[in-house]
């Protein structure tokens, strides 16, 4: 039942291409690297509430939300380093989820995901 198209949701996706080193103004290497990633593509699945707690501290509010996305049919390249767009639609604003756990099946795949921003 939720895989039916009504219970799908809109969902941008980036798969992780690894690291390239930081060169400074001179051409140097500065010895930090920077991830890189595919160009968002998009998805439609079905994504559970939320699920996790809101709370404050001392350095302000800190959000540990998850949520599931599938199931999912069809063979994707998505690992635990992919990054989502999943309240928001605008892939050139930073990515709100990341994929923290593939569960493969034998008939379909399923994600757990985790809020970071």
């Amino acid at each position: 039942m939720r895989s039916l198209k009504r219970n799908q949701s809109l969902v941008y996706y980036a798969e992780y291409g690894g690291k390239v080193p930081i060169y400074d103004e001179n051409g140097f290497p500065t010895g930090d690297e920077e991830v890189i990633y595919s160009d968002p593509k998009p998805l439609w699945v079905h994504v559970t509430a939320a699920q996790g707690n809101a709370y404050s501290s001392i350095f302000g509010t800190a959000v540990d939300y998850t949520k599931k996305l599938g199931p999912v049919e069809e063979d994707l390249d998505i690992d635990e380093n992919t990054i989502l767009w999943v309240d928001t639609s605008d892939t050139t604003a930073d990515y709100d989820y990341i994929v923290t756990r593939v569960a493969k099946g034998l008939n379909a795949t399923h994600y757990a995901i985790k809020k970071v921003r």
